[in-house]
């Protein structure tokens, strides 16, 4: 053992006494800790996530999710100070709402496959209070889980209305505006033209034909015009030179009139040839209107549907059914203190004593600048010493 090892030990030795004295003030001061820390009581209440009782048949519109983050939502509110001292002047708690908020503990258990609880735990050091405190938060989320429940219903039920009202709108000027252009087209439209056919194939019967001075027909002149405007513009596969493409073929070759001496007849067939000139651009733009008219009808029935869903779901709600959260444990009266943990105050308390003590003994025994070896001398006054004077060992 070499002799810098030996000094050190010695000189912490010689601290021992005061070493002594700290453990023994620090595990005195331990024990009189934990017996004086006054016992807690924890109280434990259980929620659990269930399916709904009633259901409107379709998805919930306005279902609260309780999930995760739902019931985040639900312990944020109850625990606001607000709500804390509230609860706190009605059981007459005497705790300041910091240490009564502190004492509380929330708990989401969750996962996929597996039922989702929260568990309310309060520690106090009066166990009836605990009890009755754990159970009144409990109760507190429920109301708060009901009080979502229906601002959400409500606020689904608002909206889906002003949703139908908007559709309303949108199918009545819809309708406003396809009534109208059948209107002022009357006579002109799809339907219309079967009847001037048979009327222009019944005048032209009556005609007196003369083999020279034929004319192509007014009808067929401004439809293929048309015709010839629209592949100008569009391909061929677009719809507008589709119709019109069909309609030439429905009329047929370029159709000839001779002079006739009846210049009635002649008039009434410049007429249906103008009308039914006109008769496949209004076809396009009718059938145009008539869809945006189905889209719009479709539009407002599905917002009626969706708004009998959210009524069904507010009647829920106010009516306190089909709740997804309900109490499954009610906090019971403790039995037994859960803390302070009198082991483990104690145990930690003795160790960080001595601990203490030993740190202490050595800090002294290094800060001591006494001259006690021969490197002293070379350290403190730098002087080199010549001899040793041996330390001799009593017999």
């Amino acid at each position: 053992m070499s002799s810098h090892f030996r000094y050190w030990r010695w000189a912490t030795l010689r601290q021992l006494p005061l070493a002594i004295a700290i453990a023994a003030f620090g595990i005195t001061a331990t024990v009189f800790a934990a017996k004086v820390i006054p016992p807690t009581y924890t109280a434990t209440a259980r929620l659990l996530v269930e399916a709904t009782a009633v259901t409107n048949g379709k998805n919930n519109i306005t279902d609260s999710s309780t999930s995760a983050a739902h019931l985040q939502n639900i312990e944020n509110r109850v625990l606001t100070l607000s709500r804390l001292t509230q609860i706190r002047d009605e059981l007459a708690l005497d705790l300041p709402v910091e240490d009564f908020r502190e004492a509380i503990t929330f708990e989401t258990l969750s996962g996929r496959g597996k039922s989702t609880t929260m568990t309310i735990t309060l520690a106090m050091k009066d166990p009836n209070l605990a009890a009755k405190v754990t159970n009144r938060l409990a109760e507190e989320v429920l109301a708060e889980h009901r009080a979502i429940r229906t601002e959400r219903a409500e606020a689904a039920l608002k909206f889906f209305r002003q949703e139908v009202d908007d559709n309303k709108l949108q199918l009545d000027a819809q309708f406003v505006r396809l009534f109208n252009f059948k209107s002022m087209n009357a006579g002109t439209l799809p339907q219309d033209a079967p009847r001037y056919y048979d009327q222009r194939k019944a005048l032209v019967a009556q005609l007196s034909l003369r083999p020279a001075a034929r004319v192509t027909s007014t009808a067929h002149s401004r439809l293929a015009a048309d015709l010839s405007a629209a592949r100008a513009i569009y391909a061929e596969q677009h719809p507008v030179v589709q119709a019109l493409a069909a309609k030439m073929t429905k009329l047929g070759p370029a159709q000839v009139v001779a002079q006739t001496n009846n210049p009635l007849v002649m008039e009434e067939l410049v007429k249906i040839d103008a009308a039914l000139a006109d008769i496949p651009a209004n076809e396009v733009r009718l059938d145009t209107l008539q869809r945006d008219y189905d889209l719009a009808e479709a539009q407002y029935t599905a917002a009626m549907e969706r708004l009998e869903a959210a009524a069904i779901e507010e009647r829920i709600a106010l009516r306190s059914e089909g709740e997804r959260l309900s109490i499954v444990e009610r906090a019971a009266l403790p039995d037994s203190p859960t803390g302070p943990r009198q082991k483990i105050i104690l145990a930690t308390g003795g160790l960080l004593a001595v601990l203490l003590s030993l740190g202490v003994s050595i800090l002294r025994a290094r800060s001591d600048k006494r001259v006690r070896r021969p490197k002293d001398l070379e350290t403190t006054m730098g002087l080199m010493p010549y001899a040793v004077i041996p330390q001799m060992k009593p017999s």
